[in-house]
Formats: structure tokens, sequence, C-alpha cells
């Protein structure tokens, strides 16, 4: 659907708009632009996106009365394949850059904006329209959104449009729960095989420098990206509390029930954290592993050469005094 035909339809009570990323191309420049001017986006929205920001979240209220709420999302993305006979593998879904051990330049990248006009109580005739902006919405998400719509929960979101936010939250969740575990279960094939090597000092067993180089990488990404979507929920929590007790909210229950929501995916993520803090300590463990193993090997190389130059230097030393006076000797014969 294009968005003239989209702003000729009446409005619903609530209205979900997926969108293509907002990063404008030549495709998708117009329509972003139309979206932009008809829901007043604000400029900051767009600004975040073109910094590439891991952590935001804005609110405000425009000179209409109407509520704005919005966030982006930045998480490394951490493709895993399983091949027979190999242990598990990350692979760059990008063909178009250069092959490397362990990489993958894909990250997940998506905006929420959510707008709506406050209700003047349970006995006003305010119906407005709650909408939700979904800007690069993973396929999953859509179709969490469509089967909201042939449920009755959908009337929650026009009670407490923070919801909706609560929604997308779970599905975030899901999604970089995932990546941690994926790259866990390629981390542990890595820490596994270097335990392997420390114990049994095969010096033909070479170490893939490189790809523990990006497993790091990508263990600091996905480090950050939790942060962020927590520093997110902080303020995204505290925004919410502060339009229930400001009373800019009709049906306090409701919107107690979201804070409880909202805290209770604040834990999830906090999960998500704990576990990619354990995971990069492991990881700096097997590197400091891996450099002392490739170290007394090194040593070893030393050792061995030492000892080979000592014997050339041995058998120098007892050859040649004979040769020399085997020399002297003729040219003392024939001199």
């Amino acid at each position: 659907m294009s968005v003239v035909d989209l702003f000729a339809r009446s409005e619903p009570r609530l209205r979900v708009i997926f969108s293509p990323l907002d990063e404008p191309t030549y495709e998708t420049v117009a329509g972003l632009v139309q979206l932009f001017r008809h829901y007043s986006i604000p400029s900051d929205f767009l600004s975040e996106r073109i910094q590439s920001v891991t952590h935001s979240f804005g609110s405000e209220k425009d000179s209409n009365n109407w509520n704005c709420s919005w966030f982006h999302f930045l998480c490394k993305n951490v493709t895993v394949r399983l091949f027979e006979g190999l242990d598990p593998q990350i692979v760059n879904p990008h063909h178009d850059s250069l092959p490397q051990s362990q990489a993958d330049w894909s990250w997940i990248r998506a905006g929420f904006f959510l707008k709506w006009l406050p209700s003047q109580g349970p006995n006003s005739s305010n119906q407005s329209c709650v909408t939700l902006i979904c800007f690069g919405a993973s396929i999953q998400l859509q179709q969490r959104f469509e089967r909201l719509a042939s449920n009755s929960a959908w009337r929650d979101a026009v009670s407490d449009p923070y919801n909706l936010f609560v929604i997308i939250l779970d599905e975030l969740f899901l999604q970089m729960d995932g990546i941690v575990w994926n790259l866990s279960d390629t981390f542990r094939a890595i820490e596994e095989k270097t335990l392997d090597r420390a114990h049994s000092r095969d010096p033909t067993d070479e170490m893939d420098f490189v790809g523990l180089h990006n497993v790091a990488k990508h263990i600091i990404f996905l480090k950050e990206g939790s942060d962020a979507i927590l520093l997110t929920l902080e303020n995204m929590l505290a925004h919410h509390k502060h339009l229930l007790e400001t009373g800019s909210s009709s049906g306090a229950d409701a919107w107690e029930a979201t804070q409880v929501r909202l805290k209770y995916k604040d834990g999830l993520f906090q999960s998500v954290s704990l576990r990619v803090t354990s995971l990069d300590k492991r990881m700096q463990n097997i590197i400091n592993l891996s450099f002392n193993l490739a170290t007394q090997q090194d040593s070893r190389v030393v050792q061995r050469d030492s000892f080979s130059m000592k014997t050339i230097a041995a058998v120098t030393l007892f050859f040649l005094p004979i040769s020399t006076t085997a020399v002297g000797d003729l040219h003392s014969k024939y001199g």
C-alpha cells in the first residue's frame, strides 16, 4: 500500500505502519518524507539514524497536545551455520566483502515511533488514533502485530499505547537472546579446541587468531547493544511512570500493568547482558591461553634452533683444528 492510499483511508483506533528503514534511499525517500510530514516526526528521530546511535529514547508533546515517543535499536547480528562434520561457523551474509574466519558484517537496525492523543477521561468522546510506525521491522514482529489485529488484546494498546512497546521489546529480546546463544555455541567449540590443544601440546595444530579476534569483536558489540537497550528501557520506564503520575493517562490500572510488563522485559534484557558479560570473560581467558600456547611453541622452536646451532658449532670446533694441522704439515713438507 502506498503512503497516499494509507492517508486516504479513515483512521482506526489503532494503526500500525510498517515502513522501510528510516535511512532514505532513492526508492524510499519520497514515502519517508510523506510519513515524516504527516505524523510530524521530530528531526531528532532522523538525526539518531544518521548518527547510527546505539542508545536512544525520545519523547515530546507537540503543539496540538499529541504525545510522541520513539527509540532506535542497533545490535550486532551474528549468522551461524552448521556444516556437516564441522564446528559451528560464523558466516558473512554479505558476499561482497573479503572472506575472514568467523566474520559477519551485518547488523540489526530498526526504529519505532509512537504517537497518540491523551484521553480526557473514561467518559470522553475522544476516539483519536494510536499510531505506531515501525521502520525496518523484522518479519517476526510484523507477524506478531498481524496476530494482534485479530485479537481483542489490541484494546490494551488503546488504553495504554506503551503496550505496543512491550510487544516490540519482547521480539527484540528474542532476537538478541538467539544471537547470544548462537555465538555461545560457536565460542564453545573454539574453547574446547583450545583446551585440547593445551593438553596435547601438538605443535602442528595452528591457532586461528583471526577467528578469535572476530569472535571477541562480536562479543564486544553485543555487550554494547545489550547495555544500550537497558538504558533505553530505563528511560522508557521513567517516562511512562511520569505520564502515569502526572495524570497524562487514563485508566491507572492499565498503565500500572504496563509498568509491570516493562520491568519484566528489563529483567529479560538483564539476563542477556549477564550472559554476554560471562562470555566476554571466558573469551579473555581463551585469548590469554592461546597467546601463552603460541609463546611456548615459539620458545620450543627457538630452543630447537639453539640446540642445532650448538651442535653445528661443536662439530665445527672438533674438525677445524685437524684440518688446520693437516694443512700446516703439508706446507712444512713442501715448503
